[in-house]
């Protein structure tokens, strides 16, 4: 949603090694936003911050499976490959 130079990068690379398509997309309103957790059948979260991830509550919250990197504090949450990873 904010990607990173590095992750950029990092996508990138993802895409070249697995074939799969990958978009980062620009930031819009926080409407528009939530359409696209709507729409999303998973929703990718790369942080490194110990917060909790807003953006694991919108997919969650949306319908999305999240798919969040293990620093969020959200982990307690996740019962892992039955409502996200």
């Amino acid at each position: 949603y904010s990607p990173s130079p590095q992750l950029r990068l990092a996508s990138e690379r993802f895409r070249d090694v697995t074939g799969l398509p990958v978009s980062l997309l620009p930031p819009v309103r926080q409407d528009r936003h939530l359409r696209r957790h709507a729409k999303a059948f998973l929703s990718l979260g790369c942080s490194l911050t110990d917060g909790i991830s807003i953006s694991v509550l919108e997919a969650m919250a949306m319908g999305s499976i999240p798919v969040q990197s293990n620093s969020a504090c959200c982990r307690p949450w996740i019962k892992n490959g039955v409502n996200g990873f």
